[in-house]
């Protein structure tokens, strides 16, 4: 059987998965324009797939095409020195075949691998300069999380806990002031997004919140450019000529916090450098081809309001003029015409809510109570230490935490997102399995 009919079973499949999964929940109604949070009925039956699918037989073989083995459980470490000069072997062999892969010794002549362990340095260079920080009182910002009743402050809410997609309360301060809070915390422990007691435990505690420098808007060039001097244009320039003048540079962000700041589980439609300078962060990655594992479900939105040392959690109002959503707004900005893809179903765009995946691969237990699927899912786990970075190809789920450096007790990175190719096998394959 050819890739092509076993697409074509796969995608049958996992039609009759979602109508069954429907026909067990209360029907979805989007028969208003546009269709709203109170007109619609979310589906969360789970979609089932058997384990002898053509969807499974689809995602052994595609495995079997790529360098990286879903029985490693890792990715390969290649050094700078055996790709720099060979960028057409690297775009061959890993964003042509969508294989993530660390590069060594990248960062090396990078000044900032010694000055940005130092907070004296970092403080002075940035002077009063503002930036945006994040604030959570878990360390999970833009995540689907359980709010405890008492911190919903609009009326109206039934006296129950909620469910919501949440996204940090942000303060402007300078980096001196931003790093005395994350050194001063005296705490370091990771919290799972499943420890809702510890979130509850908030409500009534005055608890110092997790300060995240995540503002993702190239916030390294509008954000920090007293501190652009201490990295060369190599990973840049790198990714330039690995991705092709068809992918332009989106971005270029900063990332500062410590062990407690987690991203959630996620996907973008970006090619990413990640140079890690200080600390460790560590991964979970899992490809696209399986992304049908993950259901995506809606959440109202809300954002955490930090006022007097507690924090509260608002609803967001729906914006009627805008349909977009943080992950599908990614995806509408391509030119979608190709009739290939014509017969896609996207997601019903609601406003005021978010599709998202409510799963953390840190919790398998968890993740495979809320998704039955997870099982079956090959989730890869590594490292990314000081001074490499990771090339994560565009459309892999993935979810990361921090390490702290035992002497600062930070972790700082910095990181490139390209423009992918549409015009890619994998996002041809990708397409035609959606």
């Amino acid at each position: 059987m050819d890739d092509d009919e076993l697409i074509h079973q796969a995608r049958a499949e996992i039609g009759e998965a979602i109508v069954r999964a429907r026909s067990k929940s209360p029907a979805i109604s989007a028969t208003t324009n546009p269709p709203t949070f109170e007109n619609y009925n979310i589906c969360h039956t789970p979609i089932v797939f058997s384990p002898s699918s053509a969807f499974q037989k689809l995602t052994d073989k595609v495995w079997s095409q790529f360098r990286l083995s879903k029985r490693n459980n890792t990715v390969e470490r290649i050094s700078y020195a055996s790709v720099r000069n060979n960028v057409d072997e690297f775009r061959k062999i890993y964003v042509e075949g969508s294989v993530p892969v660390i590069i060594t010794g990248m960062l090396d002549q990078w000044s900032a691998m010694s000055k940005w362990r130092d907070r004296e340095y970092l403080s002075t260079q940035m002077g009063e300069r503002l930036v945006t920080i994040a604030l959570t009182p878990n360390g999970w910002a833009d995540a689907v999380t359980r709010v405890p009743k008492e911190m919903v402050q609009q009326e109206g809410t039934n006296g129950e806990d909620k469910t919501l997609f949440v996204q940090p309360a942000e303060q402007r301060m300078t980096v001196g002031g931003f790093l005395s809070k994350l050194l001063d915390t005296g705490e370091s422990e990771y919290w799972p997004n499943s420890d809702y007691q510890a979130v509850k435990s908030i409500v009534q505690d005055v608890r110092t919140p997790v300060y995240y420098a995540q503002f993702q808007n190239s916030s390294l060039s509008k954000e920090y450019q007293p501190l652009q001097d201490d990295i060369l244009s190599n990973v840049y320039e790198f990714g330039c000529e690995a991705f092709g003048t068809q992918c332009g540079l989106d971005a270029q962000n900063m990332w500062i916090g410590d062990a407690r700041a987690t991203t959630s589980l996620h996907q973008d439609w970006y090619e990413n450098l990640y140079g890690v300078v200080v600390g460790t962060k560590s991964f979970v990655l899992i490809p696209p081809w399986e992304a049908a594992y993950f259901q995506k479900k809606m959440f109202r939105n809300a954002r955490y309001i930090y006022e007097q040392g507690k924090f509260s959690v608002v609803l967001e109002e729906p914006n009627l003029q805008s349909h977009d959503t943080p992950d599908n707004e990614r995806k509408n900005n391509q030119d979608n015409d190709d009739d290939e893809d014509a017969d896609m179903e996207p997601m019903i765009q609601i406003p005021g809510m978010t599709p998202w995946i409510p799963v953390d691969p840190t919790d398998p237990k968890l993740s495979q109570e809320a998704n039955p699927n997870f099982q079956y899912a090959h989730c890869v786990r590594f490292e990314v230490h000081a001074g490499e970075v990771l090339y994560m190809p565009a459309l892999w789920l993935h979810h990361i935490h921090q390490i702290n450096d035992p002497q600062t007790r930070t972790v700082i990175a910095v990181n490139w997102w390209y423009d992918m190719d549409f015009e890619s096998k994998m996002y041809s394959f990708i397409s035609k399995l959606q």
